[in-house]
């Protein structure tokens, strides 16, 4: 890093700080800080345990963000928490790897609102010592995704009976996780190409679960995954196995959105009066 570099990176934080304690962390236009534009979406900053995450929101074009001063009425909206793949970051779904729009156009088309969180290092979990899958969530994983679905219903018109959560390989280990230890939280989940422990099935059994893997996926084998989803219905959740042919990381297609929004419309979860 060269010393403007660096000069450049300490103005970026101070400024960033100062948003922060003054309450604004959105913005709808690319800024400085923000590097990677996605088209259509909002960058945000979420500030979690002292640590800043960024994260980006898609909002459909039926969304208004103040409707009470166009003399409307308030119209809430389902949302789609997002949790990316590792190596990713909070643009994964919205525009990587030549796949740029694919979750914005089936949002668009259902009107959901879709939030995407950078994970801590760009990773959601940790390797593990042990067979296959040898894989464990990051401990704070669940945390940052609760305090983000709180900032975002603190902010935005969420119906809170349609909240749901998904993610890929990485962001699907965090997505178990979090809906084990968040039980009452989602009207369902999604989990692709990812993997759950045993130990998880009592809590999770709670939240209706969608569990995507591939036949030749080396890193998350299909017969532990399917011996899983097993278990887990055995233990009486709601529970859909999907096999899809391919390995590792077929995930980023339109085909799988669509199955993913499928499921997540089929559910609806009774509001707390008050979310903790």
């Amino acid at each position: 890093m060269t010393n403007n570099d660096h000069s450049l990176f300490l103005n970026w934080a101070v400024c960033l700080g100062i948003l922060v304690l003054a309450g604004c962390v959105c913005t709808g236009q690319d800024t400085a800080w923000d590097t990677k534009p996605a088209s259509g979406t909002t960058f945000c900053m979420l500030e979690h345990e002292g640590r800043l995450y960024p994260y980006r929101i898609f909002f459909p074009s039926s969304y208004r963000h103040a409707p009470e001063q166009e003399g409307g009425d308030i119209k809430r909206f389902p949302l789609v928490i997002a949790c990316h793949p590792a190596g990713g970051d909070e643009i994964a779904y919205f525009q990587w790897k030549g796949n740029a729009d694919r979750i914005q156009t089936i949002a668009e088309k259902r009107a959901f609102i879709v939030a995407c969180p950078a994970g801590p290092d760009r990773a959601w979990h940790v390797r593990t010592q042990g067979t296959a899958p040898a894989v464990a969530p990051k401990p704070e994983a669940p945390a940052i995704v609760k305090a983000l679905l709180q900032e975002v219903v603190k902010q935005r018109h969420i119906d809170t009976t349609r909240i749901y959560l998904m993610g890929a390989s990485s962001g699907a280990i965090a997505t178990y996780a979090t809906a084990a230890a968040y039980p009452d939280r989602f009207a369902a989940i999604a989990g692709v190409c990812g993997a759950f422990s045993e130990e998880t099935i009592d809590t999770l059994k709670q939240t209706p679960t969608l569990i995507f893997n591939a036949r030749k996926d080396k890193s998350i084998p299909l017969k532990l995954m399917r011996e899983r989803a097993q278990a887990l219905e055995r233990a009486g959740g709601t529970v859909k196995f999907v096999e899809t042919p391919g390995g590792h990381g077929g995930y980023r297609n339109l085909e799988t959105y669509t199955l993913l929004f499928d499921w997540f419309e089929k559910h609806r979860r009774k509001a707390p009066e008050q979310e903790k």
